[in-house]
């Protein structure tokens, strides 16, 4: 069993007793769809998470206001903020408050920023929230201030820039 799926199934079980139905797995060629460009791979955990759940249903979120995006929605970062330094290689997995902020995780090898690193904000300031995803859905669950906004002086592992 993947090192995540215990916390994936937590999740799940989570969305199911706020009231909201997770999407199934996506096809694995949705999944393959993300990484048509040789230097993008999917985290194992990334992959693992799929495996068991799709994400929420558009316009669904969890009781922190999270989306957690299906795989077909799945974009760049660099298409909602063009501009944003070092956006390469990362690409959106969820939102906040209907996109007031953006996660995403790190697909590339780019070196200030390691593959499955997760990152969150809007507006060109992004914050590392976590160091991959298996820790991201960790900290979801039991640690949230560490992935919300709305603890001001929340720890972070990395810069905010």
């Amino acid at each position: 069993m993947d090192p995540i799926a215990p916390l994936v199934h937590r999740l799940v079980a989570r969305w199911a007793h706020q009231g909201t139905s997770p999407l199934a797995p996506p096809r694995v060629e949705l999944l393959d769809r993300l990484e048509q460009d040789p230097t993008l791979r999917l985290p194992a955990d990334l992959r693992a998470y799929f495996r068991i759940t799709g994400g929420l249903p558009d316009l669904a979120w969890d009781e922190e206001a999270i989306a957690w995006w299906s795989a077909d929605r799945i974009v760049p970062l660099a298409t909602i903020d063009p501009g944003l330094e070092d956006a390469a290689g990362f690409f959106i997995v969820g939102d906040m408050l209907m996109e007031c902020t953006h996660y995403a995780i790190q697909l590339g090898d780019a070196a200030k920023w390691p593959r499955g690193t997760v990152i969150e904000g809007a507006d060109a300031e992004f914050c590392v929230r976590a160091p991959s995803w298996t820790e991201f859905v960790r900290r979801r669950l039991e640690e949230p201030d560490r992935i919300t906004v709305w603890e001001k002086g929340a720890p972070l592992d990395g810069p905010c820039r």
